[in-house]
């Protein structure tokens, strides 16, 4: 902004386009929650929302997706915790990654179709946390079974 009041900016690179001056600092109280984001600024909301009007299309976060989203997470991490302890490490890592893969890859879906935003950060992040605990838990488990009673007194000896 203060490069246009001063002219530093020439007004051929400005004309004919839509520009929104603000503040995007924290501490002038700007900020608003949207449908993503717990707090967005101002200039933020203002730019998405022109942006929406022109291109006629705006996008739409249904309240009800962060329940679903956490109900495909349960679901689908209820269905891990079976499945994955009857697995090799190798395999229940691959099972949880191509799972991770599909729950971005269907969000796509919505998103293209219907402007609908799916937010799939829950579910996967959600994934690598089961991942690392379960592969944890299941390398834990497996030294403590494969490792020899300790009796104090030497192996060699």
């Amino acid at each position: 902004m203060r490069s246009v009041l001063r002219k530093e900016i020439s007004p051929n690179r400005i004309a004919n386009k839509i520009v929104v001056f603000g503040s995007a600092a924290k501490g002038i109280g700007d900020a608003a929650p949207s449908r993503l984001y717990s707090n967005l600024n101002g200039v933020e909301i203002h730019v998405q929302a022109i942006e929406g009007m022109i291109l006629e299309k705006l996008l739409n976060r249904p309240g009800y997706f962060q329940v679903v989203e956490l109900f495909v997470l349960l679901v689908v991490g209820l269905v891990l915790i079976v499945v994955v302890p009857i697995m090799s490490v190798r395999l229940a890592t691959s099972v949880i990654v191509l799972t991770a893969a599909l729950w971005g890859a269907t969000s796509w879906y919505p998103f293209k179709a219907h402007l609908l935003l799916f937010d799939v950060s829950y579910g996967i992040f959600g994934l690598i946390l089961f991942l690392f605990i379960t592969a944890g838990g299941t390398a834990f488990w497996t030294d403590k079974k494969s490792a020899p009673p300790r009796t104090g007194k030497p192996v060699n000896g």
